[in-house]
């Protein structure tokens, strides 16, 4: 089918946006230092799947302009699919003016139009033309690149820096570099282009599990009897796996574990998926017996530094909640947690100011009752437009961990990209049971 030149824009920007939104590559416009050190949460910066997003979103409106609206009478009604729209443009709105009464403004307005851009990540891959195998395979794409990355820099035990992609140079020995420490060695965690060893491990679990899920919901493969396109789909799964391993990210592995579980419940009677779930638990045992000290290391809180992150997790947790007394109605503001935290007490080193990791508490304490209630409005429509079961409810599970023990699913942009671009392609298979 001939594509007009509308369609093919959109077609191409939206496939290139699945690839690289994982990455980093940005123009910070703004850096702000404290005390002569850079503040993360302070910085104001444009991405480059940003840039990618304005032209996929134009050419998106202009493909259902010129394809579906064009030419015809529009009557207006009120439909569950209007409504969710509209919770969903509302919410975007409160962030939006709830910016102009923070602190710093702009932190506020830069969270908030991430929202915005993550609502519209979604509806472009919802009501893409392309086929869904062309959107997985983007979006495997982009995985694929950063799990062999990530399994080079484990191995290598450095990372690179690099402006094309976004990347940091890291090193073991460094301070401040994401270790495992076992046995007075230090080894450093795989970051792939991304800034953080659990955003890293949470993009890749999240995209294994998905391709996992698109095999589980296919009814016919038209290369099923094509051993090269087999082994191609078992190596994948493998690279993601190990990529996910590498990560040392215990969120990722419980949410691995808990969506292992769940597509075992819907794929036990086809053969084909209970192999490529075997792939995935084979190649974690046999990565855990080779390197079974980081394990021990990582899971049973031996050293300072495991005791450390978990102390400071709790008490995160415990400081998150008083915050969010502070100001239950609208909150502190998009982008203001560390703000808040900074205010109460200026005394700590400023790479100590960071979200809770929870991102429940982080959306609570930072837009309050208010924009909670709107989420929840917004959760419950989809519910009802995507006529979602409790069993297609499941497909979130692994969600909980991330969402419970971290925060980059709120507070990155790559995060909030991430769950729009899964519950969109979620949504199409939903409808649809077979890969094109």
């Amino acid at each position: 089918m001939l594509m007009s030149g509308a369609q093919r824009v959109y077609a191409y920007s939206l496939q290139l946006a699945l690839v690289i939104f994982p990455f980093s590559t940005a123009w910070v416009y703004y850096e702000s230092m404290i005390g002569g050190v850079k503040w993360q949460y302070g910085t104001l910066l444009w991405y480059a799947s940003e840039a990618v997003l304005v032209v996929c979103v134009m050419s998106c409106c202009l493909f259902l302009y010129t394809n579906h609206i064009r030419g015809k009478q529009v009557r207006f009604r009120w439909t569950k699919e209007r409504l969710f729209v509209l919770s969903l443009a509302g919410l975007c709105a409160y962030l939006y003016g709830r910016s102009f009464f923070t602190v710093y403004p702009d932190i506020a307005l830069q969270q908030s139009v991430h929202m915005l851009e993550a609502v519209l990540f979604f509806f472009c891959t919802l009501l893409s033309p392309l086929e869904n195998r062309t959107l997985i395979r983007a979006l495997v794409l982009g995985a694929i690149f950063q799990a062999g990355l990530g399994v080079a820099q484990f191995f290598l035990q450095n990372t690179w820096s690099s402006t094309l992609l976004g990347t940091s140079a890291h090193l073991a020995a460094e301070v401040g570099s994401s270790v495992v420490v076992a046995e007075s060695e230090r080894w450093l965690r795989a970051y792939g282009t991304l800034s953080h060893p659990n955003v890293f491990g949470g993009y890749l679990v999240l995209m294994l599990l998905l391709f996992l899920y698109i095999r589980s919901k296919a009814q016919n493969f038209t290369d099923i009897f094509n051993v090269r396109y087999q082994i191609l789909n078992y190596l994948l799964i493998i690279l993601l796996t190990v990529g996910v391993f590498v990560s040392f990210s215990r969120s990722a592995w419980i949410a691995l574990f808990l969506g292992l579980l769940f597509l075992s419940f819907r794929s036990k009677q086809s053969k084909k998926h209970i192999v490529s779930i075997f792939t995935v638990i084979c190649t974690f045992a046999i990565l855990c017996g080779l390197l079974w000290p980081l394990i021990t290391t990582r899971l049973g809180a031996k050293t300072l530094n495991e005791r450390q992150s978990i102390s400071e997790r709790v008490s995160g947790n415990a400081e998150a909640i008083e915050l969010a007394g502070e100001n239950m109605l609208f909150g502190m503001g998009p982008g203001h947690y560390t703000v808040t935290l900074m205010q109460k007490d200026s005394s700590r080193p400023i790479w100590e100011y960071q979200p809770v990791h929870n991102v429940l508490l982080l959306v609570l304490v930072e837009i309050g009752v208010v924009g909670v209630l709107l989420f929840v409005l917004c959760s419950l429509l989809f519910v009802k437009t995507f006529q979602i079961s409790f069993v297609d409810g499941v497909f979130f599970v692994p969600f909980v961990p991330l969402l419970l023990f971290d925060h980059y699913l709120w507070s990155s942009l790559v995060g909030l990209f991430v769950v729009g671009a899964c519950i969109a392609l979620f949504c199409r298979y939903k409808k649809v049971n077979t890969i094109a």
